[in-house]
């Protein structure tokens, strides 16, 4: 139980934090001027979706040595947040492409600011697809071993490290429980994110 709130609390500060980050990086693709640099970022942002979590973990263990970070909650933290942020942004794209600007560009005419315009106009309709999008990070963070495993240090581990060195010690009746416990909240939030999705869907069409 230890491990399982010490999980939590790490997929948490990473979700919000991704969500935050995934957010600002939707929005700043979509107001690019130029086609070709939204692209370009577009295309950047699908690199860690691509790359294999090994290749991910070794990148990171390779930046955390050379700025000489400690391994621990920071790390693992940091690491959850840097390969979650891709699934917020594309989360997120989709409906800012399909956002009706005379909405925002009556808001700027109305003597709003820019963040003002956001945060009263344009957020309240994405709160469908941030919640998708948070739902997916917690499902990955929870799920994630590889790059969890090779960027906590002494004391810190997930669920999936913990039960992964609980079967080097032979298998256990600890072992099922904590499983059967990670598969039930990940088969829970896939199901919350599909009703979210089709609901999203709905309101589209209507």
């Amino acid at each position: 139980m230890k491990v399982f709130f010490q999980t939590l609390i790490i997929t948490g500060i990473a979700t919000a934090f991704a969500l935050v980050i995934g957010t600002l990086g939707a929005w700043s693709i979509y107001k690019s001027v130029s086609p070709k640099l939204r692209s370009y970022f577009t295309n950047v942002t699908y690199l860690p979706l691509i790359l294999p979590d090994i290749v991910i973990a070794i990148g990171m263990i390779i930046l955390y040595v050379f700025f000489k970070f400690n391994f621990g909650y920071f790390t693992i933290i940091l690491s959850h947040i840097i390969f979650n942020v891709p699934f917020v942004v594309f989360a997120i794209l989709p409906k800012l492409l399909t956002f009706d600007k005379s909405l925002y560009d009556a808001g700027m005419d109305l003597g709003a600011r820019q963040f003002q315009v956001f945060k009263r106009i344009v957020l309240p309709q994405l709160i469908p697809n941030l919640i998708i999008g948070a739902l997916v990070c917690i499902t990955m963070s929870l799920d994630d071993f590889t790059v969890s495993y090779f960027t906590s240090g002494n004391g810190v581990a997930t669920l999936s490290v913990k039960i992964y060195s609980m079967t080097k010690r032979g298998i256990s009746p600890k072992i099922n429980a904590l499983s059967t416990l990670l598969f039930a909240i990940i088969i829970l939030i896939s199901t919350i994110t599909y009703i979210f999705k089709n609901k999203g869907e709905k309101n589209e069409k209507n």
